[in-house]
């Protein structure tokens, strides 16, 4: 049975972490033990109960002193050593180069995925820019993008070939519906991280939800940008209209007793998994309710709504006014033939073999 080590500055609640955990889930259920290492900030809300280990006490953050930096080294180069590891694979951000230090001195192959540009850079300045792009992109041994966008920018740092195009995934099963007795809420249902860069998508969808008479907007997320949040709520008038749910493993349910779904990332899958409604909410506004062209256009940059512009609420309510149009059973077969979990991952771990 293969063992792959799994890498990650830190596990949390959000997009990454959902990502990794399907991981964790998709190759230990194809035969391979799945072992995690993070670094100190860590929530286990996500963590699946199939994961073979977990050692989270490694000092990966940017805070990380030198002797911190050679501590992890040697933390991982036991856990290799100790689990029989024989793939290690890390995700951003800090994370990626002790990773790969413990990697080559074991003579383990290394794998990396960018997630999204910012894993690229200009995340924790010039000297960690620099390390990246000039010694773990071109030394690591496969390397994965979770979007066509992502790979381009990687391409001109990469000695072994193209990028490894593997989308977020998502299990369908999990967002199929129970039952035609199953709960209904008809406000729309926003999950997201609540971080200083998506609340100015998210208000101007409460907006904009407001203007075209949606009957509410429960959010789902947490974070440090919360009170940001409530504040620009607070000044539009519009704080009645949204319920803060906070963070929750219970999505699934949620999105099936909701009228629709809003977000960005892996939320718009789940959505559409869900044969739901889905309004793609960009960091800058809202792009619009997906049909197949957006769908198509929106999964270059991995349904972040970059390089995509905004809509105005005229159209915003037009779109809604006519969503028997939209064909949701044609978008989940879509999302069933292109992004089925189980199967996006089986193409990473025959990658990875080679």
């Amino acid at each position: 049975m293969k063992s792959i080590l799994i890498v990650t500055e830190a596990f949390d609640v959000g997009g990454l972490e959902t990502h990794i955990k399907g991981e964790i889930i998709s190759l230990t259920h194809a035969g391979c033990r799945v072992h995690l290492a993070t670094g100190l900030r860590f929530n286990s809300l996500l963590l699946p109960q199939e994961v073979a280990s977990v050692t989270n006490n490694f000092s990966l953050g940017p805070e990380a002193t030198l002797a911190d930096f050679i501590n992890s080294v040697d933390g991982l180069r036991r856990l290799i050593r100790e689990h029989a590891i024989k793939y290690v694979h890390a995700h951003p951000f800090t994370s990626v180069l002790p990773s790969l230090i413990a990697a080559e001195l074991e003579g383990v192959p290394f794998a990396l995925t960018l997630h999204g540009p910012a894993s690229l850079g200009n995340y924790y300045g010039p000297l960690y820019d620099f390390i990246f792009t000039s010694v773990v992109l071109p030394n690591a041994g496969l390397v994965v993008a979770v979007s066509r966008e992502v790979a381009e920018l990687a391409s001109p740092y990469l000695k072994k070939g193209e990028a490894l195009i593997l989308p977020n995934g998502v299990d369908v099963s999990a967002f199929a519906p129970v039952s035609t007795s199953a709960e209904s809420d008809k406000r729309w249902l926003v999950v997201s991280r609540l971080d200083s860069f998506k609340v100015v998508g998210i208000a101007d969808f409460i907006r904009k939800a407001k203007l075209a008479g949606l009957p509410g907007v429960l959010l789902v997320g947490d974070g440090s940008a919360k009170e940001e949040l409530q504040q620009r709520l607070n000044r539009d008038g519009i704080t009645d209209f949204v319920e803060f749910h906070g963070m929750s493993v219970d999505v699934p349910r949620l999105m099936q007793a909701a009228g629709g779904v809003a977000g960005m990332g892996r939320v718009v899958l789940e959505g559409l998994a869900s044969r739901k409604p889905v309004c793609l909410i960009g960091y800058d506004g809202v792009k619009g309710v997906i049909d197949q062209k957006l769908l198509a256009v929106a999964s270059q940059a991995n349904f972040s709504g970059r390089n995509l512009k905004n809509i105005d609420s005229k159209s915003f309510c037009k779109q809604l006014a006519h969503l028997s149009k939209f064909k949701f059973t044609t978008l989940y077969k879509t999302v069933e033939k292109r992004f089925l979990e189980p199967s996006l991952w089986e193409s990473f771990f025959e990658n990875l073999k080679k």
